[in-house]
């Protein structure tokens, strides 16, 4: 008797742990997915930091790497994108541990604990909006991007 006891006891304990979970305000595809970024830059260029998040607006916790560089050819009324040459983009690891994506015009700095990225550009004297798209991927192989651009 007292072990059956027990058991509904225990059985009762992990209902009641399980069930907050089970209300349908929190998800744990919000938790382990990464929330996408848009910025707009003047043609003054600068910078902006931009926070990594989950889906719930909290600081993204999983490992992520950067996982590709893309630039949007706003030229084209296709609006085809191509990626960005080895030649051109540069991978690079600073003294602090900053790793530091960069081309001609942009620069994407990510900080060492992976919770924000830098994005920096250059002028814009091109008379062209410039658009460039940095995608992020998590190790549970969710993907984000920050899309940048930048005006005339």
């Amino acid at each position: 008797m007292m072990k059956s006891v027990s058991t509904i006891v225990a059985s009762v304990m992990c209902a009641l742990l399980f069930l907050p979970g089970c209300d349908g305000s929190h998800s744990l595809k919000d938790e382990y997915e990464v929330r996408s970024t848009e910025l707009s830059l003047s043609a003054a260029g600068g910078e902006q930091t931009v926070r990594v998040l989950n889906r719930e607006g909290k600081p993204f916790g999983k490992a992520w790497s950067l996982f590709n560089v893309t630039i949007p050819d706003t030229l084209n009324k296709c609006g085809t994108t191509k990626f960005v040459d080895d030649e051109a983009l540069r991978i690079d690891t600073l003294a602090d541990g900053t790793c530091r994506a960069s081309g001609n015009w942009y620069s994407f700095a990510i900080s060492k604990d992976r919770r924000q990225v830098q994005v920096k550009l250059a002028p814009n004297r091109t008379g062209h909006e410039r658009k460039v798209i940095f995608h992020g991927v998590s190790s549970i192989d969710q993907t984000f991007s920050i899309y940048v651009k930048q005006q005339p």
